[in-house]
C-alpha cells in the first residue's frame, strides 16, 4: 500500500486528511493505492521453482520449457528461503489466474511426492493395475529362462468348466495366468497373485484366499487332468521369503506357494524344484 500527495486522484482518497488540508494546498489529494509490479512474492516463488527444476530435471523437454519460462521471468528475484514465504502467497481476486500454479510450486519447492489418492488439488494420474503388471513381469522373467522344447503360454483359454451340453457351447472359460507345456501336452499351471501372504500366519491359511485354491483346483482338473504340479506365485517380502510346504489338492495334484523376488527377477528355489521338470 502506497500513500501519496499528488495532483490527481487514483486509488482511495483519504477524506479525513483531505479535510485538514490548508487552502494553499487544496489542489493536492491525499490518496492511498496499491502498486502492482512484476517482482512480487508470487512471481518470486515461481521463478525459484523454475530454477530448482532446471537444476534437477532429467527430462530435456522439461528442462527446455523451464529454461524458456525462466528467461521470461528474468527480471524477477529468486528467493533463498522460499518455504518461509509460501504461506504468504496471496489469494486476492486479481491473482485468480495464479491459483492453479500454486500447488505445482508447493510440490516442487517442498520436494513432495504427488499423492493422487487424497487431497484437494486436481492433477493427471497414470495408474496401472498391479495384479496385471505383476503377472506380465513374472511371465517375461520366466520366458527368459524357459528354453525349447518347453513353451510358456500366457492366459491360456482352451478349457471350460462346463462342456458337452446338448446344443450349447462350452461355458465358464478357465484362463490360468501361465501354462507350461511340451509337445502339446500341459505339464504345469502357474498363477500370479499380487497379495502379501505370511509364513507365520498358518492358523489363517497363511493369508491365502480360499477362492484362489478353488481356482487352482479347477485349473489342475481341467488342464492337467487332475495329476501334476501347479504354482501360486506371490511377491517376496520379509514375512514370506521361502516357499510353503506343498498343498495336496488331490492325491496326485500338488500346489506350491512360491515367493517371487522382484530384485533378482526369479522365483525362490525350494523343494518344489524336485517335482517340476527341468525347464532349461
Amino acid at each position: 500500500m502506497t500513500i501519496e500527495e499528488i495532483r490527481f486522484i487514483r486509488g482511495q482518497l483519504d477524506i479525513a486528511v483531505q479535510q485538514r488540508q490548508t487552502v494553499g494546498r487544496a489542489y493536492l489529494f491525499h490518496i492511498s493505492h496499491d502498486v502492482y509490479h512484476p517482482n512480487r512474492l508470487e512471481n518470486q516463488l515461481i521463478k525459484t521453482a523454475l530454477d530448482y527444476v532446471q537444476q534437477h530435471c532429467r527430462s530435456s523437454e522439461n528442462w527446455r520449457l523451464a529454461n524458456e519460462l525462466s528467461h521470461i521471468l528474468d527480471p524477477i528475484t529468486s528467493l533463498r528461503e522460499p518455504l518461509n514465504s509460501m504461506p504468504k502467497w496471496s489469494d486476492i481476486e486479481i491473482l485468480q489466474s495464479y491459483r492453479s500454479i500454486k500447488p505445482w510450486c508447493q510440490l516442487i519447492l517442498e520436494k513432495l511426492n504427488p499423492n493422487f489418492q487424497k487431497g484437494e488439488h486436481r492433477g493427471i494420474a497414470l495408474l496401472f493395475p498391479m495384479e496385471i503388471l505383476f503377472e506380465k513381469y513374472v511371465a517375461r522373467c520366466l520366458r527368459r529362462d524357459i528354453k525349447a522344447p518347453w513353451q510358456l503360454t500366457t492366459q491360456a483359454s482352451s478349457k471350460h468348466m462346463v462342456n458337452n451340453q446338448k446344443g450349447l457351447k462350452p461355458r465358464f472359460q478357465l484362463k490360468p495366468d501361465l501354462l507350461i507345456s511340451k509337445e502339446r501336452r500341459n505339464h504345469h499351471v502357474l498363477d500370479t497373485k499380487w497379495k502379501l501372504i505370511s509364513f507365520n500366519n498358518s492358523d489363517n491359511n497363511f493369508n491365502i484366499s480360499q477362492s484362489d485354491i478353488y481356482q487352482l483346483f479347477a485349473y489342475g482338473y481341467k488342464y492337467l487332468n487332475g495329476c501334476g504340479d501347479m504354482m501360486l506365485i506371490y511377491p517376496k517380502h520379509h514375512q514370506f521369503e521361502i516357499p510353503l510346504e506343498c498343498f495336496y489338492l488331490a492325491e496326485e495334484l500338488r500346489l506350491w506357494a512360491i515367493p517371487f523376488c522382484i530384485e533378482t527377477d526369479k522365483v525362490v528355489i525350494g523343494e518344489w524344484i524336485e517335482r517340476f521338470l527341468s525347464l532349461s
